[in-house]
């Protein structure tokens, strides 16, 4: 989901050997929060895919930094999710087993298909870019007249009402920016002898970090 110029994202993605690719365009999705690009990724999924077994998602986006919209697009697909996913070691047509990182391990988890899954950067290295697929799609592009066309959806192909999504569908409302500047406090060197010791350690006395 994105502008028109997302495209190039889509081609990269061709070039390291992916069969299709879809690139949800609307200008009505301007503005969406995380619950709103849910509900459109979720519906683009119903509407490309409707039978699927996994479905695959990045922890989180490098601008908010939330890591709602896979849990979100889950909740909206009504289907079980893991995130955190480090590893599947081992999937049937039924089910998977998944490690997933935790904060002080790694944790084996077992799902029913269909699954969502959000990954870390340490899930996968991707496969490079390979030349002839290179050349074959450098000039896929979404325009109608396109010899190798990347599909292109908007809200009425995917059949979703507008209120649902971009600002109209989006509870998350920002107010204020600011550019936070963190200044560096005053330091103090403390000699590397015995009377430097006994300084610090009334400094901290005084200061209350130590009794």
């Amino acid at each position: 989901m994105g502008p028109p110029n997302a495209k190039e994202v889509l081609k990269d993605s061709l070039y390291r050997g992916a069969d299709k690719t879809v690139l949800i365009s609307d200008r009505k999705l301007a503005g969406s929060d995380t619950l709103a690009t849910s509900v459109a990724l979720a519906g683009a999924i119903k509407h490309v895919e409707p039978n699927f077994d996994i479905i695959i998602c990045g922890r989180q986006a490098i601008d908010g930094d939330t890591a709602q919209v896979g849990p979100q697009i889950a909740e909206k697909l009504d289907i079980p999710q893991i995130t955190y996913a480090l590893s599947v070691e081992k999937a049937d047509d039924k089910e998977l087993v998944c490690d997933r990182e935790l904060e002080n391990g790694v944790e084996k988890v077992k799902s029913t298909l269909p699954v969502l899954l959000t990954v870390t950067k340490e899930a996968n290295i991707p496969r490079p870019e390979n030349v002839k697929m290179m050349m074959k799609y450098k000039k896929a592009d979404i325009t109608p007249d396109s010899k190798i066309k990347i599909d292109m959806l908007t809200l009425d192909d995917i059949g979703l009402d507008e209120k649902y999504v971009g600002l109209s569908g989006s509870p998350t409302k920002v107010k204020k920016i600011e550019s936070v500047v963190i200044a560096k406090k005053d330091t103090k060197k403390y000699n590397a002898d015995e009377n430097g010791i006994k300084e610090l350690f009334n400094d901290l006395m005084k200061n209350h970090l130590v009794e």
